[in-house]
This record gives C-alpha cells, sequence and structure tokens, in this order.
C-alpha cells in the first residue's frame, strides 16, 4: 500500500490514468454481463478499513522501516491513513471504469489480426 500511496501522490494531477492501471483479480472477465463500473462495498473497505498500523511483515526491521518511512514521506501515519482511505478508493475507481471498457480494444485487436490491418 506504501508503494502505491507514494506513486500516486506523486503523480497526482500528471495523467495518473496514463501511467497507472489498477486491476483485481476478483473482477468479472470484459466480455461478463455481470461487471459493474463502480466499486463494490467490499472493495471499498480495502482502503476505508485500512491502518497502517495493522499491518504486518515478514521481519520486525521491515515494518520499522515503512513506517519510519512514512512518517518521512506523509508527516504522519494519520495523513498516509487518511490518504489510503479518501484518495486511492476514486483512483481504483477509476481504473475499474476504464478495465470496464478493454473490451473495445480487445475487440478491435482481434479484428486486426483476423482481418489484418
Amino acid at each position: 500500500m506504501y508503494e502505491l500511496a507514494t506513486f500516486t501522490k506523486k503523480h497526482d494531477g500528471k495523467a495518473l490514468h496514463e501511467k497507472l492501471l489498477l486491476f483485481s483479480l476478483e473482477w468479472p472477465t470484459i466480455f461478463s454481463l455481470r461487471r459493474s463500473n463502480a466499486l463494490s462495498e467490499r472493495e471499498r473497505k480495502w482502503f476505508t478499513n485500512f491502518s497502517c498500523t495493522k499491518v504486518e511483515c515478514f521481519k520486525p526491521a521491515d515494518r520499522a522501516k515503512v513506517m519510519a518511512e512514512i512518517r518521512a514521506t506523509w508527516g504522519s501515519e494519520e495523513a498516509f491513513d487518511t490518504y489510503v482511505q479518501e484518495q486511492l478508493p476514486r483512483i481504483m475507481e477509476d481504473s475499474k471504469r476504464r478495465y470496464a471498457r478493454q473490451w473495445l480494444h480487445v475487440a478491435s485487436r482481434t479484428l486486426e489480426h483476423t482481418f489484418g490491418g
């Protein structure tokens, strides 16, 4: 989450949608009729329930390093959590909308390969 939040904050306002497209393995395929452009309540909770103080690392030293980086980069753990909880759902939802439109790209490429182009 740290890498994602830092990347998005660094590129915010700089055509982020051209640099980042998030996917969830739980999303239906692009051809599914049951896909939705909006985040589900469960997906939204991935972010709104996030707290960096609850994150576990394999090694305690890794956790200490990440927490120190969060404080240095974001000013506080609370500021980092607020960004994750408020901004990342918007970015994920934008990605989901763009993902839902990918079927046009796939269909176009398939026709190109089938009939030449």
